[in-house]
């Protein structure tokens, strides 16, 4: 075999060799960036939805904490404003609304009325009490099912106010007793041993400490 035959064979058998390395780098770049394609799409994903449940954090931390910051507004609101509705002071016709019974003593009425000036205060607030037990169930849905006893108990407490002017009304002309005594010191405030009042304050008391640790809380971090 002459020279010239064997550079061609020579020269061939490279451009074999070569354009098979270039065919396998090639498969091999191809391998490498599907990969890297997978892997920043997983990645993409992964960071999507981190972002959508931070978001969904964020977006419940803050409707609990305008729920928060409503609700223990509300409280103090009743709070400060229940010995202003017990007190035994009363000015002009108040009392006046009640409804009155046929044959009624002119001094069995106007002992009535003073009692009925608590039901007329409180229909006064009915809106602002109304407004707080309403929030219940959202309390529960956003801070856990504990947070209903506070609102328990102040349904509970403004019955129990109620039902205490209305049993003074109904036993009005009879002699005091020591059933009397006790509605008497749950309507007006500082008569006796005001137990309502410290019940109340209890009462606000268990909703602070449910609201304040949703109030100081941070929004999560990316």
């Amino acid at each position: 075999m002459d020279t010239a035959l064997l550079a061609v064979l020579v020269a061939a058998l490279a451009v074999i060799v070569n354009a098979f390395i270039s065919l396998i780098l090639h498969f091999r770049r191809a391998s490498f960036e599907e990969n890297l394609a997978e892997k920043k799409f997983g990645y993409d994903m992964q960071l999507a939805e981190r972002k959508l449940i931070l978001d969904q954090q964020a977006t419940s931390l803050k409707r609990a904490q305008e729920l928060a910051s409503d609700l223990l507004a509300d409280f103090y609101q009743i709070q400060r404003m229940m010995p202003a509705i017990r007190s035994a002071m009363s000015f002009g016709d108040q009392g006046k609304s009640r409804p009155r019974q046929e044959g009624e003593e002119d001094s069995i009425a106007q002992l009535r009325d003073g009692y009925y000036v608590i039901i007329e205060r409180l229909d006064k607030n009915r809106e602002l009490i109304a407004r707080v037990l309403s929030k219940q169930f959202s309390a529960m849905a956003l801070f856990g099912v504990g947070a209903s006893e506070p609102f328990e108990k102040l349904n509970s407490l403004i019955s129990k106010l109620t039902t205490a002017v209305h049993m003074l009304i109904m036993t009005a002309k009879e002699l005091p007793s020591t059933r009397s005594q006790e509605w008497q010191a749950t309507i007006w405030a500082g008569y006796g041993e005001d137990t309502l009042q410290p019940e109340l304050d209890a009462i606000v008391a268990s909703m602070d400490a449910i609201c304040r640790p949703i109030l100081s809380a941070k929004q999560p971090v990316p």
